[in-house]
């Protein structure tokens, strides 16, 4: 299987994209590249806010059986210089997005 994973940096991230790695094709996407640092993986820079069918397509190669989406804008200075409220319509937003893309390039698995 071909999976994303969104968050792959992270604490959460870092575990799945791991175990995934064993088995899988795996790529990992983050707002600011990061790489992973696990053999096996595409690391992708990609900032879900601004995410089309299209860039996911380009960026995997168009094949993707699994999405898991980890991430979310939880960095302090983010979360300090704005409201609740945009905090969470930036998380809200980029999650759409990211489920529009996967409709329209059908994939079928989406793990939130």
């Amino acid at each position: 299987m071909r999976v994303l994973v969104t968050g792959g940096s992270g604490f959460l991230g870092q575990h799945i994209v791991r175990r995934l790695a064993r088995d899988h094709e795996v790529f990992t996407a983050q707002r600011h590249f990061v790489s992973t640092s696990i053999q096996g993986t595409h690391d992708l820079e990609l900032d879900l806010a601004e995410l089309t069918p299209e860039t996911l397509g380009r960026l995997t190669g168009g094949r993707l059986d699994v999405v898991v989406h980890l991430a979310a804008r939880l960095d302090n200075p983010f979360g300090v210089d704005h409201t609740l409220s945009e905090l969470a319509s930036s998380n809200v937003v980029a999650t759409l997005r990211l489920l529009e893309a996967s409709a329209v390039l059908g994939i079928r698995r989406f793990v939130h």
